[in-house]
């Protein structure tokens, strides 16, 4: 609990430092017209469009998740709507917090595994 808690501290320190960063939309500090690495406009918006349609693809995945997490938590846990209402905004939390970049996944599991002794099962790939 304690490394997820520094994490997201020493993420929004950072983050506050007041220096912008080109992955914001700020500008990289490149001039226009320079050719080392610069995409075509067409390339560009393809970028664009996969970086999107990746982002859109990640948010579904994420929707499912949530919406089994709840119905486990109801059907198995006896959650109601009030429990059921804090938890998803506790776990909506926690996805921003990730997509933000102030705790990984990983980080998360880590902090599981020592701090309680839970095991993960993974899916092996075939």
């Amino acid at each position: 609990m304690a490394n997820r808690e520094q994490a997201r501290r020493h993420a929004k320190e950072k983050k506050q430092s007041g220096r912008p960063s080109a992955s914001k939309g700020y500008p990289s500090g490149r001039l226009s017209g320079q050719s080392s690495g610069q995409l075509s406009p067409d390339a560009l918006k393809l970028k664009l469009y996969e970086t999107e349609r990746e982002k859109k693809l990640i948010h579904q995945i994420v929707h499912k998740l949530n919406v089994v997490t709840l119905m486990v938590a109801h059907d198995k846990l006896y959650f109601g709507k009030k429990r059921l209402t804090r938890f998803y905004n506790f776990l909506l939390e926690e996805w921003d917090s990730v997509e933000k970049k102030y705790v990984s996944v990983e980080d998360m599991e880590r902090a599981l595994i020592e701090e309680v002794g839970i095991e993960f099962f993974h899916a092996t790939e075939t």
